[in-house]
């Protein structure tokens, strides 16, 4: 007696007796679809079949709410393409994240068979309406300036001179939502009050898009930064008279994009503003500079009382932001101990024992972060003996991009509104710690790579006896677009 083979075994035994090529997937997502409403979708998408003859339709699966218009044949030929259309219909019963998938088969006049599989995705319900919301740091930096060799020596960044920083936030979220950026081009910093934006422009510093997650802030032509060198007999440099530039009524805006239970699935830094609360700077950024020797207590070791009556009256006064909120976190709106660690941070020659290693053959340093004039348009060092008296115009070299970078991790603070308390409710949920915000700075092809930018040095030498260093390498900050001074 003979036996039936089970269907599934023939229809197997088919599949392998033919020549079986590889199918083609269609992925299409539908988004969020409105109950009782239909949508349709077409994607086109390159077989990759290494035959050249036609296929033709020969059947397909079946879904009750998702449906597909199968091409009744497939074109000939290893670069062929062919288009799928599908159609979602939002059951008004169902709520929520649908999906499934349907396929279809094709046979050659030859035997041989291939299919196309068609997996789609939606969502029945309302698209969350994005919405913007602002967080007010402590702080950023946006600058150092590095003090050149000699009480009588100046360094200048004025008229086009792209002085500041390259930040972005990205690292403050979680890896389950997709952090970026939407500034285009150059655009200006306005005030905010009361947790929303105003007419207010800023006449010193702008922004500019750096990278798809980052924003460099800059002087504009009307803005100018200069200091003063100090005499180490020893060294020629004293790094503790560096100035570190703080950024003290900050506004970080962005924009949220959630599900339907409020929760964020994307997060956009769409820019810097300021706090027009800000009694010292009513219209403007209030940036603050700072020595470096105030921060590590250099004035007070040495005995510099004139220095160290300032540095006293500036983290007494302006760093206490006693206009401010208190934070998110329950902490007051003053820089603290750590914030001010943090800061002298941004000035490497904080380190002890800091060397700028060049590497033989190299203009970039091996962390990254300077690099030593690499065109016509600049100097590789400076003169500083005694009677000596010289100007230099100091042109940008191409920034070398690196991995390395400067963080900083400070509390923030949000203006109490309705809008800002539902924000703030989503925000929190994206970032790693609900009560901090991490800025990460980097190089900066806005800080330091427009043609034309120029530095002013005026280096005047020592007085007679000294003994330290007659030279000095010019070295370019990739990160503030700054330049220091270093004898190897």
């Amino acid at each position: 007696m003979i036996k039936r083979l089970p269907y599934l075994f023939l229809l197997t035994l088919v599949w392998l007796m033919c020549p079986l090529l590889a199918s083609a997937q269609f992925n299409i997502d539908f988004g969020y679809v409105a109950p009782g409403t239909g949508v349709q979708k077409c994607q086109s998408l390159q077989l990759n079949e290494s035959v050249a003859y036609p296929y033709f339709f020969s059947g397909s699966t079946s879904f009750n709410y998702f449906s597909v218009q199968w091409p009744t044949s497939l074109p000939a030929g290893p670069t062929a393409e062919t288009t799928v259309c599908a159609s979602f219909f939002a059951v008004p019963t169902e709520s929520g994240g649908q999906g499934g998938g349907l396929s279809a088969a094709y046979e050659s006049a030859t035997d041989a068979m291939t299919s196309i599989n068609v997996n789609f995705s939606a969502i029945i319900g309302t698209a969350p309406t994005p919405f913007l919301g602002a967080v007010n740091p402590k702080y950023i930096v946006v600058g150092v300036e590095y003090a050149p060799p000699g009480a009588d020596s100046s360094v200048s960044y004025t008229q086009d001179t792209s002085f500041g920083n390259n930040s972005t936030s990205s690292s403050s979220f979680t890896t389950a939502y997709t952090a970026t950026q939407t500034l285009s081009g150059k655009a200006g910093l306005f005030g905010w009050l009361s947790g929303k934006a105003t007419t207010t422009q800023s006449e010193t510093y702008q922004q500019e898009t750096s990278s798809s997650t980052t924003i460099a802030v800059t002087q504009t032509i009307s803005n100018k930064n200069s200091l003063n060198g100090a005499l180490d007999p020893v060294n020629g440099v004293n790094h503790n008279y560096d100035l570190i530039y703080v950024w003290l009524n900050p506004v970080a805006t962005y924009t949220l994009t959630t599900n339907v239970s409020g929760a964020p699935t994307s997060v956009t830094f769409s820019g810097f503003g300021y706090d027009l609360t800000d009694p010292t700077q009513p219209n403007d950024l209030d940036v603050e500079a700072i020595p470096l020797g105030c921060i590590n207590g250099y004035f007070t070791a040495t005995g510099n009382t004139a220095w160290e009556t300032t540095c006293s009256t500036t983290i007494a006064s302006r760093y206490a932001r006693t206009w401010a909120l208190t934070n998110t976190d329950g902490t007051g709106p003053g820089l603290n101990a750590t914030d001010l660690a943090n800061i002298a941070d941004a000035d490497p020659f904080n380190t002890p024992g800091y060397v700028p290693t060049l590497p033989i053959g190299s203009y970039t340093t091996t962390d990254g972060r300077f690099m030593e004039c690499d065109n016509p348009e600049c100097s590789l060092g400076i003169n500083f003996i005694p009677g000596s008296s010289d100007t230099y115009s100091q042109g940008y070299s191409t920034t070398t991009t690196i991995t390395n970078s400067y963080t900083t991790t400070t509390s923030y603070s949000i203006a109490q509104t309705l809008t800002s308390q539902a924000f703030w409710g989503s925000f929190t949920l994206a970032l790693e710690n609900q009560y901090k915000v991490t800025w990460t700075y980097g190089t900066s092809t806005q800080v330091t790579e427009t043609s034309g930018q120029v530095a002013g040095f005026t280096i005047v030498g020592p007085p007679a006896g000294y003994s330290g260093p007659g030279t000095f390498t010019i070295l370019q900050d990739n990160y503030w677009g700054t330049f220091a001074f270093y004898s190897y």
